[in-house]
């Protein structure tokens, strides 16, 4: 009787062997993902294209990160992470205390860290400075306390509104998605060119569209657009307060009528996140118009399109109340 060839079996098993590998990677959970705000997870969707996951978002909608406070949800979805997305301390300080807590396999990316980011210090002078109503406030967002009095804690964290800035946090970010899933590096990779190029297109568009009012001084209602302002070289002269949380007192109040009678100041931006009475009652009886700035984005899905979105919704709230 003639021997059987063993080829054909050590063929199947071979090939056998290659099928469970690719099923084993087709099949594999993606790295879950959670983001604090939205401007954070738009970077996180972005590069997550294609991979059928997307980024768990924890400030959605017209809520704040300066006044936020975690939910149920949120904790449960933060032990299951396996990546969590923060600007840094001086933003998300609802998040602190709830990192300490995390299971050993989640990673913790604090986007501040970025290698090639332009960051910029809070700003200081009687334009920002609290007044004598304000005396026990720091500048900012939390970095007033003695246990944070780290260069850090004076930086200002609105690093997404310099289109530069979300191009190294972006790279930071798919960095580490390869790192925790090898097998789409490329399709990180991939992702990450393409929103650089989104970026430099809407750049290119805004700068275009915000030259004509880019000398109109300007007042907003927190200190939170500066990389806006230094990177167009608009007009913003000042801020009705220096931390979103903390409303003016009267005499700040009173002060800031007279600037913007003395000042010409073209327009005073409120925020969608915030209650605008105030803005209007600083602008009674001035030649000031009141206007809207949303740096979240608070209607916008949170996919790839949402920078390109984010910056012309911005620059058209400018130029509306600037023009």
């Amino acid at each position: 009787m003639p021997r059987l060839s063993s080829r054909p079996t050590r063929f199947a098993a071979a090939a056998l062997a290659a099928t469970l590998l690719w099923s084993a990677q087709a099949l594999a959970a993606p790295p879950s993902v959670v983001a604090t705000i939205k401007p954070v997870a738009a970077i996180a969707a972005a590069l997550m294209q294609g991979t059928q996951a997307k980024p768990h978002l924890l400030v959605d909608g017209n809520s704040s990160p300066h006044v936020y406070s975690l939910k149920p949800s949120d904790a449960s979805a933060l032990q299951r992470a396996d990546l969590i997305l923060w600007v840094g301390p001086g933003l998300e300080t609802f998040l602190g205390e709830a990192l300490t807590t995390l299971p050993q396999h989640a990673r913790v990316l604090e986007l501040m860290k970025a290698p090639g980011l332009q960051l910029l210090p809070y700003h200081t002078g009687n334009e920002w400075e609290p007044d004598d109503d304000d005396h026990d406030h720091d500048h900012g967002h939390d970095h007033g306390q003695e246990n944070n009095l780290t260069e850090e804690a004076h930086t200002d964290p609105h690093l997404w509104l310099n289109p530069a800035n979300v191009s190294a946090m972006a790279e930071m970010v798919a960095n580490a998605l390869g790192d925790l899933a090898p097998e789409n590096r490329a399709l990180y990779a991939s992702n990450l060119a393409a929103l650089r190029q989104q970026l430099t297109s809407v750049d290119d568009q805004v700068r275009t569209e915000l030259a004509p009012v880019k000398s109109h001084p300007f007042i907003v209602f927190h200190d939170g657009y500066q990389y806006l302002a230094s990177h167009y070289g608009l007009a913003n002269v000042g801020s009705i307060t220096l931390s979103a949380d903390r409303e003016p007192g009267a005499s700040r109040v009173l002060a800031l009528r007279k600037r913007f009678e003395a000042q010409q100041v073209t327009c005073l931006f409120t925020e969608p996140q915030f209650e605008p009475r105030l803005a209007r009652t600083i602008t009674e009886s001035t030649k000031a118009r009141v206007g809207t700035l949303d740096p979240l984005g608070a209607t916008l899905p949170v996919n790839e399109n949402y920078y390109p979105k984010l910056y012309e919704a911005l620059a058209k709230s400018l130029t509306a109340c600037l023009g």
